[in-house]
Protein backbone atom coordinates (compact mmCIF):
# COMPACT_ATOMS: atom_id res chain seq x y z
CA UNK A 1 0.00 0.00 0.00
CA UNK A 2 0.92 3.64 -0.29
CA UNK A 3 2.10 5.81 2.15
CA UNK A 4 -0.29 8.74 1.03
CA UNK A 5 -3.72 6.41 1.83
CA UNK A 6 -2.70 5.41 4.88
CA UNK A 7 -2.44 8.90 6.08
CA UNK A 8 -5.96 9.92 4.42
CA UNK A 9 -8.83 10.31 6.88
CA UNK A 10 -12.00 9.54 5.46
CA UNK A 11 -13.84 13.29 4.90
CA UNK A 12 -16.66 13.77 6.80
CA UNK A 13 -19.70 14.18 4.92
CA UNK A 14 -22.28 16.83 5.30
CA UNK A 15 -25.71 16.30 6.00
CA UNK A 16 -27.63 17.95 3.76
CA UNK A 17 -30.73 19.68 5.40
CA UNK A 18 -34.27 18.61 3.87
CA UNK A 19 -36.55 21.79 3.53
CA UNK A 20 -39.07 20.28 2.51
CA UNK A 21 -39.16 17.87 5.63
CA UNK A 22 -38.30 20.43 7.83
CA UNK A 23 -41.42 22.56 6.45
CA UNK A 24 -44.00 19.88 6.44
CA UNK A 25 -42.91 19.44 10.16
CA UNK A 26 -43.29 22.23 10.88
CA UNK A 27 -46.85 22.63 9.13
CA UNK A 28 -48.02 19.14 10.70
CA UNK A 29 -46.92 20.53 14.49
CA UNK A 30 -48.88 24.32 13.74
CA UNK A 31 -51.83 22.27 13.05
CA UNK A 32 -51.59 19.67 15.55
CA UNK A 33 -51.34 22.68 18.24
CA UNK A 34 -53.92 24.92 16.58
CA UNK A 35 -57.01 21.84 16.92
CA UNK A 36 -55.48 21.39 20.52
CA UNK A 37 -55.96 25.05 21.25
CA UNK A 38 -59.26 25.03 19.61
CA UNK A 39 -60.56 21.90 21.61
CA UNK A 40 -59.40 23.92 25.10
CA UNK A 41 -60.76 27.08 24.10
CA UNK A 42 -64.28 25.16 23.11
CA UNK A 43 -64.27 23.20 26.37
CA UNK A 44 -63.45 26.45 28.41
CA UNK A 45 -66.06 28.39 26.50
CA UNK A 46 -68.49 25.87 27.51
CA UNK A 47 -67.15 25.99 31.29
CA UNK A 48 -68.12 29.67 30.94
CA UNK A 49 -71.51 29.25 29.58
CA UNK A 50 -72.48 26.71 32.47
CA UNK A 51 -71.19 28.83 35.43
CA UNK A 52 -73.27 31.82 33.70
CA UNK A 53 -76.10 29.97 33.77
CA UNK A 54 -75.96 28.89 37.57
CA UNK A 55 -75.04 32.37 38.70
CA UNK A 56 -78.20 33.32 36.34
CA UNK A 57 -80.48 30.99 38.74
CA UNK A 58 -78.68 32.09 41.96
CA UNK A 59 -79.45 35.56 41.23
CA UNK A 60 -83.17 34.69 40.25
CA UNK A 61 -83.70 32.78 43.41
CA UNK A 62 -82.02 35.69 45.61
CA UNK A 63 -84.51 38.43 43.22
CA UNK A 64 -87.40 36.35 44.66
CA UNK A 65 -86.24 36.20 48.19
CA UNK A 66 -85.77 39.45 48.25
CA UNK A 67 -89.56 40.41 46.99
CA UNK A 68 -90.78 37.78 49.32
CA UNK A 69 -89.18 39.30 52.01
CA UNK A 70 -90.88 42.66 51.25
CA UNK A 71 -93.72 41.49 50.75
CA UNK A 72 -93.55 40.07 54.19
CA UNK A 73 -92.24 43.44 55.37
CA UNK A 74 -95.32 45.37 53.99
CA UNK A 75 -97.68 42.65 55.13
CA UNK A 76 -95.77 43.04 59.06
CA UNK A 77 -96.12 46.89 58.65
CA UNK A 78 -99.92 47.49 57.93
CA UNK A 79 -101.48 49.51 59.89
CA UNK A 80 -104.36 47.51 60.83
CA UNK A 81 -102.20 44.60 61.97
CA UNK A 82 -100.21 47.59 64.53
CA UNK A 83 -103.77 48.67 65.65
CA UNK A 84 -105.09 45.44 66.41
CA UNK A 85 -101.78 43.93 68.17
CA UNK A 86 -101.60 47.27 70.23
CA UNK A 87 -105.31 46.70 71.38
CA UNK A 88 -104.94 43.23 72.22
CA UNK A 89 -101.78 44.33 74.33
CA UNK A 90 -103.12 47.18 76.18
CA UNK A 91 -102.27 50.29 74.31
CA UNK A 92 -104.28 53.28 73.29
CA UNK A 93 -103.03 56.11 71.20
CA UNK A 94 -104.30 59.55 70.30
CA UNK A 95 -103.28 59.88 66.93
CA UNK A 96 -104.26 59.17 63.35
CA UNK A 97 -101.10 58.04 62.30
CA UNK A 98 -98.51 54.74 62.65
CA UNK A 99 -94.94 55.54 62.25
CA UNK A 100 -93.26 52.63 61.81
CA UNK A 101 -88.97 53.08 62.38
CA UNK A 102 -86.92 51.50 59.78
CA UNK A 103 -83.45 50.19 60.43
CA UNK A 104 -80.90 52.38 58.60
CA UNK A 105 -78.31 50.66 55.92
Amino acid sequence: MDKNTKKMKPKKKKKKINYDSLINLIFVICVLSMFGSVTLLRSYNVNLANRESAQQKDIETLNEDVSNLENKVKKLDNRDRILTIANENGLHFDQDQVVSVKEQK
